[in-house]
């Protein structure tokens, strides 16, 4: 995980931690069944943020190591799961954790692979995972193939932020994916996920987003005119529906 793609979160943690949305019950029961992992195994968290996906491990009985290389996250990640002994955070990266050897029954990395150098983070992997070691990839995919509104976020996204195509999760390719687990191949769960927001969990949850133009840079003005427009238009009783697709990867690097 580059230098760009950490300082790009480095004043976000606070919004990540309110406003991005759980992943559904049924992805983290899809993953004991796949790898069929006891309770008291480790997991690391690769890209932990502020422990959205950590909390999820946790609840299924497993230890858990969080790795987040930007400070403020991984404060937030430390001060959200205090109460829980089986969750640990350490500064490190995708590619280059300072973990011992062979200590890990799964790695994990949730709205995250997209960041890594993958071929590097599949040599970590290997590296600290055990003989039988697991890894899952997960994502809170937004629905931009919906008509509706989040298909004319994306739209909006693309026409106004130049950047976006370039740090978008959606440039990851089944080839990637083939690459990365190898011949040994690898299984994909999917779920619809809708989440009904108001007001300021749309603006807090879309602030968070890494491509999101701050004030007065390029395209700032014009994305949360039209993210407003949207919102008015498509709300109910002062709401609107995230959706979303739940994806799963499993498989050993």
């Amino acid at each position: 995980m580059g230098g760009d793609a950490v300082e790009r979160f480095a004043d976000r943690a606070e919004d990540y931690a309110r406003f991005r949305p759980e992943y559904p019950e049924a992805l983290f029961r899809k993953l004991r069944e796949r790898t069929g992992l006891p309770d008291g195994s480790v997991a690391a968290d690769f890209g932990c943020g502020t422990g959205i996906f950590a909390r999820g491990l946790i609840d299924l009985g497993w230890r858990v190591i969080g790795v987040e290389p930007e400070p403020n996250m991984r404060a937030a990640a430390d001060r959200i799961l205090a109460a829980h002994p089986h969750f640990m955070s350490i500064d490190g990266t995708a590619e280059s954790t300072r973990l011992a050897q062979g200590g890990v029954d799964l790695v994990t990395a949730a709205q995250a692979f997209h960041w890594f150098d993958a071929e590097a983070f599949r040599r970590e992997c290997r590296r600290i995972l055990t003989p039988n070691g697991w890894c899952a990839l997960a994502w809170n995919a937004r629905r931009i193939d919906d008509e509706g509104m989040m298909g004319e976020c994306h739209e909006l996204y693309a026409a106004h932020i130049p950047e976006y195509p370039l740090v978008c999760w959606r440039r990851v390719s089944n080839e990637v994916f083939e690459t990365f687990f190898g011949g040994r191949g690898f299984t994909l769960d999917t779920w619809p996920v809708e989440r009904p927001v108001d007001r300021e969990s749309f603006e807090g949850g879309c602030r968070s987003a890494s491509y999101m133009p701050k004030p007065g840079q390029p395209g700032h003005d014009e994305v949360w005119a039209g993210l407003r427009e949207i919102f008015d238009r498509h709300a109910v009783d002062g709401r609107v529906t995230m959706r979303y697709r739940g994806e799963l990867y499993v498989g050993r690097p």
